[in-house]
């Protein structure tokens, strides 16, 4: 390699790191200009929801607040709100396989935000099938789960790697969600002194 090839290289590589740093620094940037009036707008918050249900209420001067509503959410009654149907304990589950639960959630994670971030289709495809042979061990006498996640594995295997356009992947992902969710709510069921917020 020489001189001029180097250079070049050098100047590609500095130049690919500077546009990466472009949004942070911008958004940095843009913070600190507008650090007054995102302060007033933060001031006058006072719920914010977000995906999976997770509900945050401010009090005065922007103090989380924790009430017993919002911590009322574990058990059937939120299990129930958020899957939109009825959900009973399962008492036939095999709660005791520990690590079947642990890369259940594990793989049908990664696998929900890896789609939004471009996850390769045979790797998405090996998380889906881990996360369905972890779900499967579980056996849930409800095997809606199970369904959903043989179904979405089949979609997904049945597309070609350039059919995971955004849409298509913001879908998949959604569709992820609500597995996770169920899978989840199942859970909260069968812990019956869960409560998702620290004392």
């Amino acid at each position: 390699m020489d001189a001029m090839e180097f250079v070049s290289y050098l100047l590609r590589d500095v130049g690919e790191f500077l546009s990466n740093l472009l949004w942070p620094v911008l958004a940095l940037v843009l913070a600190l200009l507008f650090r007054t009036q995102i302060g007033q707008v933060a001031a006058r918050l006072q719920r914010a929801k977000g995906p999976g249900g997770w509900i945050a209420e401010f009090g005065p001067g922007g103090q989380l607040e924790v009430d017993s509503r919002t911590r009322a959410r574990a058990g059937p009654v939120e299990a129930e709100r958020r899957l939109g149907r009825r959900v009973q304990r399962d008492a036939t589950a095999k709660w005791e396989r520990v690590a079947s639960i642990y890369w259940a959630a594990h793989d049908l994670s990664v696998a929900w935000m890896g789609v939004m971030f471009d996850m390769p289709k045979n790797e998405l495809l090996w998380r889906l099938g881990q996360g369905r042979h972890h779900v499967r061990c579980l056996e849930f006498s409800d095997t809606t789960m199970l369904d959903r996640l043989s179904q979405l594995h089949d979609r997904v295997q049945g597309m070609l790697e350039s059919d995971l356009t955004p849409d298509v992947r913001q879908k998949i992902s959604k569709d992820l969600a609500q597995v996770l969710d169920e899978v989840g709510a199942h859970m909260e069921l069968h812990q019956t002194d869960f409560n998702p917020w620290p004392e």
